[in-house]
């Protein structure tokens, strides 16, 4: 088992020699450089993504259902490492952001859900649970999404401290 995980770290570490700074040595390859500033787009779309393909668990017809996609983070380090832009994606402060606008997301909806009184609401007492529902719903989801951020800086980061002992 030892020497599989040997091998598997070999075969990194040959990866990374190989195609490290293959970007500096061409004009038409150094727009790649910019890689970092896409990062955030694509981890939107992939968290996306995982909360789709784990809400597909439930349902009856599960296909294309998954509980994790990481080879997504690992593809991500792996870039930015041999594009030698890692510095550059940590200095967006992308998941600190990320992790800020879901806090004042959910802080909105909670407020927005103290803020409405029974007497205050509409005035069918249906409409005033199904909107209480809506809102509750709402603050879950915002919930969810930020432990997905957050699982995926942690592989982000689990990734890099792999990439950094090769």
């Amino acid at each position: 088992m030892q020497k599989q995980g040997e091998d598997a770290n070999d075969y990194l570490r040959n990866m990374v020699q190989n195609n490290e700074g293959f970007a500096d040595k061409d004009d038409k390859t150094l727009p790649l450089k910019n890689f970092f500033a896409l990062v955030p787009a694509v981890s939107i779309s992939h968290v996306d993504h995982v909360m789709r393909g784990r809400d597909k668990l439930n349902k009856k017809n599960n296909t294309n259902a998954f509980i994790s996609d990481d080879g997504f983070p690992l593809g991500v380090t792996f870039l930015l490492r041999i594009l030698g832009v890692s510095e550059q994606f940590n200095g967006l402060n992308w998941f600190d952001s990320a992790n800020a606008k879901f806090v004042i997301d959910q802080q909105n909806a909670e407020a927005k859900r103290k803020k409405k009184d029974p007497k205050t609401a509409s005035s069918q007492f249906e409409d005033y649970e199904n909107e209480a529902f809506e809102e509750e719903l709402s603050i879950k989801r915002i919930d969810n999404t930020r432990k997905e951020f957050q699982l995926l800086q942690f592989n982000i980061t689990a990734s890099a401290i792999l990439f950094k002992e090769i």
